[in-house]
């Protein structure tokens, strides 16, 4: 069992809640509205929301609003709709307050990178959910690591990639090999280094991480 609810203040637009660690977490009236969990608001087998918000308000309050025996939320709202919130949902999904998620930092390349750039290795990220979990963070951070012991195959870098998700097809593919070759139009084709860069950002979409082995 997770923590229970011990305290409520309703606020103009915000409920702050208080769990028994002491810790806080604000949620807006229009928010919670929109995330009851009902079967009235989600289906119940596809769990996908069925609750239009354009049907309510911006400016949405609750009729009422307590906490249960049980330390979660239920709350009655204008029209006499009653949502329930676990608080360990709450607790997961808090956006604002002393215990909303926290991104990692994200670091500024500069003249350090070289010695900074962060590392992970193929075997224990296929092999371990927390490696690659770490690894993702890294790269969320820094936007650039070194993953190292790749296999010898020349698709492998685009196997990683879609353990983030698909690939995304471009005019170049969903891969283009970076070789030195005569009469070239690019700097990837000539034998000059690449320094760090941002690729296409003049696209309406563009690219998000690139992937590239190095033989």
């Amino acid at each position: 069992m997770g923590l229970r609810i011990t305290g409520l203040d309703i606020g103009r637009d915000s409920a702050e809640l208080v769990w028994e660690d002491g810790r806080r977490g604000e949620y807006h009236f229009i928010w919670l509205r929109d995330n009851c969990g009902c079967p009235e608001c989600r289906h119940p087998i596809t769990l996908e929301r069925t609750f239009d918000l354009l049907g309510v308000p911006q400016d949405i309050r609750p009729d009422s609003a307590e906490i249960t025996n049980e330390g979660d939320l239920r709350i009655t709202w204008p029209g006499g709709h009653v949502s329930a919130y676990p608080s360990s949902w709450l607790r997961e999904t808090c956006y604002s307050g002393d215990i909303a998620v926290e991104h990692p930092p994200r670091h500024l390349w500069d003249a350090g990178l070289t010695d900074h750039v962060p590392e992970a290795f193929h075997d224990r990220m296929a092999s371990d959910d927390r490696a690659f979990l770490d690894w993702l963070t890294a790269l969320q951070a820094w936007g650039i690591t070194l993953v190292r012991n790749m296999p010898d195959d020349p698709h492998a870098a685009s196997a990683v990639a879609e353990r983030i998700g698909f690939l995304r097809q471009t005019n170049f593919g969903t891969e283009w090999n970076v070789v030195s070759m005569p009469n070239p139009n690019s700097n990837a084709y000539t034998a000059l280094p690449l320094n760090c860069h941002t690729d296409l950002p003049y696209w309406d979409v563009p690219p998000g991480y690139h992937s590239s082995c190095i033989a």
